[in-house]
């Protein structure tokens, strides 16, 4: 549960504020852009995800220490794969983010 709260309050809340700064201050820029597709917030959000679901199937399951502690092990070994395939943007059926960008700017 510790490091469910780290990652959410100091990983991923300090690059949400400043997501939400640059933003604020400059717009929608390739820098914005950029900042939307950081592996490290990425991660650290699936890394979220995956330990509050494994921490529910362990309190569903109550398994033994070994079991429970390889758990959350896969739980973030699974995240890390996630998180760079998101901040990538290879996530889409219909190709990925930079395709869909290049074909609606060129529809434009």
């Amino acid at each position: 549960l510790v490091l469910i709260s780290v990652l959410g309050s100091q990983v991923e809340g300090r690059r949400m504020r400043l997501l939400n700064t640059e933003i604020r201050r400059n717009g929608f820029t390739p820098s914005v852009q950029c900042l939307t597709r950081d592996p490290v917030a990425w991660t650290a959000k699936f890394g979220t995800l995956t330990l509050v679901a494994a921490v529910v199937l362990e309190m569903s399951l109550k398994p033994g220490v070994i079991p429970a502690t390889c758990l959350l092990l896969v739980a973030l070994v699974v995240a890390v794969p996630l998180g760079r395939r998101f901040a990538a943007g290879d996530v889409s059926p219909n190709g990925t983010a930079r395709e869909r960008a290049t074909s609606s700017s060129a529809e434009i």
